[in-house]
């Protein structure tokens, strides 16, 4: 028995009239969403030449970031994937400074946020108990 000819297989076929004005902008919008998904594999896979020549033929904008970010993005990436994180961290000081200081800052903050979140819970678990929940 084949999966179509299972009852409990078969998806029902719906049909919808849609009138030509709507569809036509509904197109369009796919189109659109179809170019910056495009746009966005060529950046992240680092091809910043191509993702700018395609913005102009596709009516898009430009990538935001320029080709030397591009490159070094994917050169973070690459690092991350071959196992080198310590010159991915280099990587990425080097390319955005305040990542570090965010970093730092994070480093001192964590444990005061986890103990008010630690209270909070406590808190919150010791009313519910009180209000018989």
């Amino acid at each position: 028995m084949t999966c179509l000819s299972d009852p409990c297989c078969r998806i029902p076929i719906v049909k919808t009239v849609v009138p030509m004005g709507e569809l036509s902008v509904n197109l369009d919008l796919v189109d659109r969403d179809i170019n910056l998904l495009i746009m966005d594999y060529l950046v992240n896979e680092g091809y910043p030449i191509a993702a700018k020549k395609f913005a102009v033929e596709a009516n898009i904008p430009p990538p935001s970031a320029s080709a030397e970010t591009i490159k070094e993005r994917v050169e973070i990436r690459n690092a991350i994937l071959g196992g080198q994180i310590q010159t991915a961290i280099e990587k990425v000081n080097d390319l955005n400074p305040q990542v570090r200081q965010f970093s730092r800052d994070f480093d001192i903050l964590h444990p005061l946020f986890c103990m008010i979140r630690l209270v909070s819970c406590t808190t919150h678990t010791a009313l519910a108990a009180r209000q018989g929940r």
